[in-house]
């Protein structure tokens, strides 16, 4: 959620995508990834950055998108790519708002960074290990810090 302590405008949740542009923004590197509004747009993307890659659904309202099926790992070739765009597309609801496919290069590794900017806790990012045991939540340590007003200016807010 992004929202100054004067803000007149309600708090919002950024998507993903502008989630991680954002976060880009501060040096911070993020997987490459790309945008597209339909599965041939999907598969030009998948091409561009190589397979395998993943496809999600992604949009501003849209934040819990594995309890709603809609991540699609390891997709190996433009079928592949073509068949979970149309899947994740028809998984839309009218309270997700726009929401589009995001198409990501798929990165192994040990670690996963979970970035949660909330109010009073705006200034902390989450590294974990990525091989946690489900429903295990460990201690959080910042591994970065910025200003309230660095990110809201960022976000176009400030």
């Amino acid at each position: 959620m992004v929202r100054g302590p004067a803000s007149p405008e309600p708090a919002r949740t950024l998507s993903e995508h502008a989630s991680k542009t954002l976060l880009a923004s501060y040096g911070i590197p993020i997987a490459r990834e790309a945008l597209a509004s339909s599965p041939a747009e999907a598969v030009a993307a998948a091409e561009a950055i190589g397979f395998p890659v993943a496809v999600k659904l992604c949009g501003d309202a849209i934040a819990h998108k594995t309890e709603r099926d809609l991540v699609r790992l390891g997709l190996a070739d433009a079928e592949a790519v073509r068949r979970a765009s149309q899947e994740l597309l028809a998984k839309r609801r009218p309270e997700d708002g726009k929401a589009e496919l995001l198409v990501c290069e798929m990165v192994h590794g040990r670690r996963e960074l979970i970035a949660g900017l909330k109010p009073h806790y705006w200034q902390y990012l989450r590294a974990d290990n990525g091989d946690l045991p489900e429903g295990y939540t460990p201690p959080s340590r910042p591994v970065a810090r910025a200003s309230e007003e660095d990110f809201l200016v960022n976000a176009g807010r400030a």
